[in-house]
């Protein structure tokens, strides 16, 4: 599925050289916004639609403790069971000592061919693409102050599957929320119906900008 097909011109061109080590930040989604309106694309181009083939999900995390790897396991576990069709990325930064649940999980998507991408993608137009084709985004996280990693999959269409804990239902609806493996798996199975950039839109730069414009404007 070609996540630039409703605007093919679009494509490669996005992000300009300046951005491309930013991983996500307001101004990014905000330019995002610019260069689809410059090249005439529909502001809602990043939903997820129809057209995919399969429902990929992408957990896009540091692959550290913190980030839950037993949980991901048990998911994954879930996931393979139920027999659910789309292609499981497993990507983010690795460092020498890999949890040996991700190691697990991997090997479990790869002998039920369910495995998509894996690894850390250093390109940035690569693994837009890769959130942007992608219908959900996983996280498993025991630990986590914002959650920039889905809040970007998020702005790219993508529905979040996140524990409901931490920081996350301050902008995930109870809907996209679980508490137990079997529940994500469900999750997965029954998407949400809501357009996951609704929820991280006021986060974006101009939203921000005037919210501490007016606060300042008060306390002045």
């Amino acid at each position: 599925s070609d996540p630039f097909r409703h605007v093919p011109e679009l494509r490669g061109r996005l992000i300009d050289p300046e951005r491309s080590k930013a991983r996500v930040t307001a101004d990014v989604l905000a330019h995002w916004d610019a260069r689809v309106i410059e090249l005439g694309g529909a502001p809602d181009w990043r939903l997820p639609d129809a057209e995919r083939e399969a429902p990929d999900l992408v957990w896009n995390h540091r692959w550290e403790h913190d980030k839950g790897p037993e949980r991901l396991l048990e998911i994954v576990q879930a996931y393979v069971a139920v027999g659910l069709p789309g292609k499981f990325h497993i990507v983010g930064q690795q460092f020498r000592t890999i949890p040996p649940a991700i190691s697990e999980a991997i090997a479990l998507l790869t002998a039920h061919q369910l495995l998509g991408e894996k690894g850390y993608i250093e390109n940035l137009t690569q693994y837009h693409a890769l959130l942007a084709q992608s219908q959900f985004v996983l996280s498993t996280a025991d630990h986590e102050f914002q959650g920039l990693a889905v809040m970007e999959a998020m702005a790219l269409g993508c529905l979040p599957v996140v524990p409901d804990a931490l920081v996350y239902p301050e902008y995930v609806p109870a809907e996209s929320r679980y508490t137990t493996a079997a529940e994500a798996v469900q999750r997965l199975a029954h998407p949400a119906g809501y357009a996951p950039r609704d929820c991280v839109a006021p986060m974006a730069f101009q939203a921000q900008a005037e919210s501490w414009h007016n606060l300042f404007i008060r306390l002045v």
